[in-house]
């Protein structure tokens, strides 16, 4: 395309070109390490599997960990994730105790420790009450189950409930 400015003789040339369509990545990281190397995570997003890694890798006793990479076009917050560990076995004849123990995860640059008071896991194994449900604050799996990320490392975002109550007789309880 040519421009011939008023009153000059020389001539501004430039050329356009359409871009393609970008989108924005959310980006999560999921550093693992499983005790045989023959362990299955599953990443959850909102309930949905929407990645699977199996024979998770490094060394689960020494703090070796794999770095697993899933990206998406949809904003992910912390709060929509679960690492699930699906493949659990022990066998002592055997000698197979087969867990998973999850370092961090890591949404689009923002770390939360798995053994934060605020992840909830299903799957880990204490002495004092075995696998029970809870903030167990520890890094592994030991059996099938997840670790639950909170929303934004943490930061409360409930929802507010204003209840308005009346009594007619002063005895009511609520």
């Amino acid at each position: 395309m040519s421009i011939k400015q008023p009153g000059q003789n020389d001539h501004l040339e430039f050329e356009l070109e359409s871009l393609e369509h970008r989108m924005m990545l959310s980006t999560v990281d999921v550093f693992a390490a499983g005790t045989t190397n023959q362990e299955t995570i599953e990443l959850q997003i909102d309930g949905i599997t929407v990645q699977t890694w199996e024979n998770v890798g490094g060394d689960a006793e020494a703090g070796h960990f794999q770095k697993l990479s899933y990206q998406t076009d949809q904003a992910i917050d912390p709060g929509q994730i679960r690492v699930a560990f699906t493949n659990d076995l022990f066998d002592p004849s055997q000698g197979i105790d087969r867990d998973v123990r999850v370092d961090r995860i890591v949404v689009n640059g923002q770390a939360i420790e798995t053994e934060s008071k605020d992840v909830f896991s299903t799957g880990t194994w204490k002495e004092a009450d075995g696998v029970v449900p809870g903030f167990r604050e520890s890094e592994y799996l030991q059996a099938n189950g997840y670790f639950e990320y909170p929303s934004r490392g943490g930061e409360a975002t409930g929802s507010t409930v204003d209840i308005v109550v009346r009594g007619d007789e002063g005895t009511e309880q609520f």
